[in-house]
């Protein structure tokens, strides 16, 4: 806890978090409402770095989303993206600048934690031409994901009065025996629905599972269905058996309800591992999710994960939480057409795919090997009847 009381332009914590959740919304009337509630701030006095680099860089999207989509210049954009990310970049450099002799800003990022990309924007911004503006815009987003995690989360965690809580034993516990009963009705009759109020001895069990998932907190429940051998499993998976697990589940998931979906798109997506195996059953489900093969219950607030009023959040988040399969995750939205020109959506989907396979580079030790090539004999000082002599630089 801080010794001494702080000044801070924000009221409580309480409007910390709105304020947060304004930012990081993907409804442009809330983002704008968060630039313009930290403009009102800023009246009042001096406003943290992070907190006014959050503003610029979502007023620098919020102008980019709004000429791009009537095809305006994009020198604008990209000049006010360069200002919001040198801005950003200076205010984090420049007070940890302490030493005699000027450290380098690279070294400086590396302290921070900082991409160091971030420093050759600033520089190319400052001295050169400016950056693309696809590199622009990947690195506001990443800008705004770094402030997410090292100022927002960080000082919502340290003003909060409420401790965090913590995932219970009893929970875990609880969920492991329901999945297990679940599991156990589904491979009996992969087939059967069991619809609420069925009064059968079967029946009676599997909702009875099913209100146990629905009690424990979402957090909980998601983080047990992506980690704990639940949707991933911990053995290669052929598609025979893809196509098994997704129907083993897809009635509870149905059930759980678009929340919970999302929460697990974005739990997959927010995944940090290196686990070939997760990475391999992670894209399948995203894929999965982004075919729009589940069906909500009538309790779900939509009856389809893609519609009109989601895509555009589904389409920010894959954008947000890059991935190697981000391509090809978005070449699977890119096939709800129909969805994608209702939403204007179309163009900026495409867009970004190329974008994406330009900006991710295969992995090099997934690149079959090159035929070793058989080196042509040299002759050192010894004479040969088929020797010609050509200059130096031609072959």
């Amino acid at each position: 806890m801080y010794r001494h009381p702080q000044i801070t332009p924000y009221k409580s914590s309480f409007e910390f978090e709105q304020l947060k959740k304004w930012f990081y919304s993907a409804d442009q009337k809330l983002r704008a409402r968060a630039v313009q509630k930290v403009a009102a701030y800023a009246t009042k006095g001096s406003l943290p770095h992070s907190l006014e680099s959050t503003s610029l860089l979502t007023s620098s999207t919020l102008l980019d989303e709004q000429l791009s989509s009537i095809n305006a210049d994009p020198m604008p954009i990209r000049l006010s993206y360069a200002m919001s990310l040198i801005k950003f970049c200076n205010g984090l450099l420049d007070p940890i600048q302490k030493s005699t002799y000027a450290m380098s800003l690279n070294r400086l990022a590396e302290i921070l934690q900082l991409p160091t990309y971030f420093v050759e924007i600033r520089h190319a911004g400052t001295h050169e031409m400016l950056p693309s503006l696809e590199m622009l815009r990947f690195s506001a987003q990443s800008a705004l994901e770094w402030l997410e995690i090292n100022y927002w989360n960080e000082v919502f965690e340290s003003t909060s009065s409420e401790p965090p809580e913590e995932k219970t034993d009893q929970e875990i516990d609880a969920l492991t025996d329901s999945f297990k009963i679940l599991r156990k009705i589904r491979r009996e009759d992969i087939h059967k629905v069991y619809k609420f109020g069925d009064s059968t001895e079967t029946g009676t069990k599997y909702w009875k599972a099913m209100k146990v998932l629905k009690s424990v907190k979402e957090d909980v429940l998601l983080n047990y269905m992506v980690y704990q051998n639940c949707l991933v499993l911990k053995t290669p998976l052929n598609e025979k058996k893809v196509n098994g697990i997704r129907l083993l589940y897809k009635p509870i998931l149905e059930e759980l309800g678009y929340d919970v979906v999302l929460g697990l798109f974005q739990t997959f997506l927010a995944a940090d591992t290196k686990d070939e195996l997760f990475s391999v059953q992670r894209t399948q489900w995203l894929q999965y999710f982004l075919s729009n093969g589940l069906t909500f219950s009538r309790n779900s607030i939509y009856s389809k994960f893609l519609n009109t009023h989601s895509i555009g959040v589904i389409f920010a988040l894959l954008t947000k939480h890059p991935l190697e399969s981000t391509a090809k995750l978005l070449e699977t939205l890119s096939q709800h057409k129909q969805l994608l020109e209702q939403t204007k959506l179309t163009m900026k989907v495409n867009d970004q795919i190329k974008f994406m396979r330009t900006f991710y580079i295969s992995d090099l030790s997934s690149q079959p090997a090159l035929k070793k090539q058989k080196s042509e004999s040299l002759f050192l000082f010894e004479q040969h009847e088929l020797w010609e002599p050509k200059p130096f630089g031609q072959s």
